[in-house]
């Protein structure tokens, strides 16, 4: 009776082993044929984009140097810790649907004036297989990890559901005017920190979550004209460029005013009494040389004389003038 039950077990245990012997190879090789197709459509879809100026990121991890072009990520992608990412001007990155940029080392971004570095959805009419025009395609945002570091200078990252998260921890982000256009959720967080930034308004933005403090906006709009000490912005926002402090900016000013007007009254009261007194001394001659007899007057001198008390006069008319201009701005900005 011990025999047989031995033996019958030694039986079934063989079997239960050929069984997941067999299992196994079958399940091995629907995955090698799986992941064969698999590859072989990746393979079509990256020929797709490559003929429509698209470069894929094929691995999952990348990092090197990038120069001008457009690129597109497939899937998460991730820049590994101790590994630099460098995008140069001109360069675009395109992302499919909920995918993120993984910061665990160092991502620089070179834009410059005019060439930005962009990051972007990729347009749903460019996807490889159709996608509806109307469907949400946003992607995910750059997510910085501890330690890891972000630096950039002329970027625009539009279109993406969270811009740039970074845990509060030792992680730091430099940001040289940056825009953040259409972002669906925020545009940054630091921790529990998400600084209200406008929308497509260029910023300053320095953090790092070893001193604890909130990260500050400084916004770079760029400057079209300058009034007395300010800047007027394109967006017609007005930044100072003096140094002086508003009560003592309004003193200067108004100071200055009362300088110039009381200037142009006392300039005003000598020109007029100099006009008037010189017209009036001529005048006088000619009137007198009407008097005289035609006979001994000499016509040449007294059309003269006539012409200079006319020229003196005007100018007393300038002058009374000129010190009405000057009194009346030296009361008003007197009394205002």
């Amino acid at each position: 009776m011990r025999f047989v039950l031995k033996k019958c077990h030694l039986f079934s245990t063989f079997r239960s082993r050929f069984l997941l012997a067999f299992s196994s190879a079958v399940f091995l090789l629907s995955s090698c044929a799986a992941a064969q197709e698999s590859n072989e459509f990746n393979q079509e879809e990256i020929a797709f984009y490559q003929q429509n100026g698209i470069q894929p990121f094929v691995a999952d991890e990348q990092d090197g140097d990038y120069p001008a072009g457009t690129y597109l990520v497939l899937h998460d992608l991730t820049i590994a810790k101790g590994r630099i990412m460098t995008l140069y001007p001109g360069t675009k990155i395109l992302f499919v649907k909920d995918t993120r940029l993984i910061v665990n080392g160092l991502l620089i971004c070179q834009g410059k004036i005019g060439d930005q570095v962009v990051f972007d959805k990729l347009d749903n009419r460019k996807y490889f297989h159709s996608v509806d025009t109307a469907l949400d395609t946003w992607w995910e945002g750059i997510y910085i990890s501890d330690s890891a570091t972000v630096e950039m200078k002329h970027t625009s990252i539009r279109n993406s559901k969270n811009g740039i998260t970074a845990k509060n921890l030792a992680a730091s982000v430099s940001l040289d005017t940056v825009r953040f256009v259409n972002s669906k959720y925020i545009s940054v967080r630091f921790g529990n920190d998400m600084p209200n930034i406008s929308n497509n308004r260029p910023f300053n933005l320095m953090w790092s979550g070893l001193d604890g403090k909130k990260a500050e906006i400084i916004y770079t709009d760029t400057v079209k004209k300058i009034i007395s000490d300010f800047a007027v912005r394109a967006d017609g926002s007005t930044v100072q460029i003096m140094p002086q402090q508003p009560a003592e900016r309004k003193k200067m000013s108004k100071t200055g005013k009362l300088w110039l007007t009381g200037i142009l009254a006392v300039a005003g009261i000598g020109a007029g009494g100099y006009g008037l007194y010189y017209g009036t001394k001529y005048n006088d001659k000619y009137n007198l040389s009407q008097n005289r007899n035609p006979a001994t007057a000499d016509p040449t001198h007294v059309e003269s004389q006539r012409i200079r008390g006319n020229t003196f006069f005007g100018t007393a008319v300038g002058g009374a003038a000129l010190f009405v201009v000057g009194a009346t701005g030296f009361i008003l900005t007197l009394t205002y």
